[in-house]
């Protein structure tokens, strides 16, 4: 150890004693893990996508539940075909029936072939607790797009 420390100091570097035992990180697929000193943990990045059809009506499952996992929306893209409005809610049940609550407010798409754009699938824009579906209620006009997440 004494070599180490010698040739430490002729080459100019800086040994750190080991300090408090880093936080836990959440990797792909829900695994805990420490990172090396000075990196801080990643948000969860996209795993899948999912197709919306778009279509105007009540609450629509476009992601399903899974028993104590958590949904990571990374990002929305979803292009109106006249005005439209957008929500997004999760619950379970079918289509979001049971316990249906909200995890955007109401986003409205004013001009026919504009759109939203959330995300780019590299961090995490909605999360949906563990067990619930996440749903999407269109009105006024069709708006179809897709959906990027990561789900564990």
């Amino acid at each position: 150890m004494r070599k180490l420390g010698i040739l430490a100091a002729f080459l100019g570097l800086v040994l750190w004693p080991a300090g408090p035992a880093s936080a836990q990180c959440l990797g792909l697929g829900g695994v805990n893990y420490t990172p090396p000193l000075g990196v801080t943990c990643a948000l969860p990045l996209t795993q899948n996508t999912v197709s919306v059809t778009g279509t105007v009506g009540g609450p629509t499952q476009v992601v399903a539940a899974v028993a104590g996992q958590k949904i990571y929306v990374t990002s929305i893209n979803m292009i109106g075909a006249a005005t439209a409005t957008i929500a997004f809610t999760y619950g379970t049940g079918t289509n979001c029936a049971t316990g249906n609550t909200a995890l955007t407010g109401t986003i409205t798409i004013t001009t026919a072939g504009a759109g939203v754009t959330i995300g780019d699938g590299n961090g995490v824009v909605l999360v949906v607790p563990a067990g619930n579906a996440l749903c999407t209620t269109i009105g006024t006009a069709t708006a179809p797009g897709w959906i990027a997440y990561a789900q564990f």
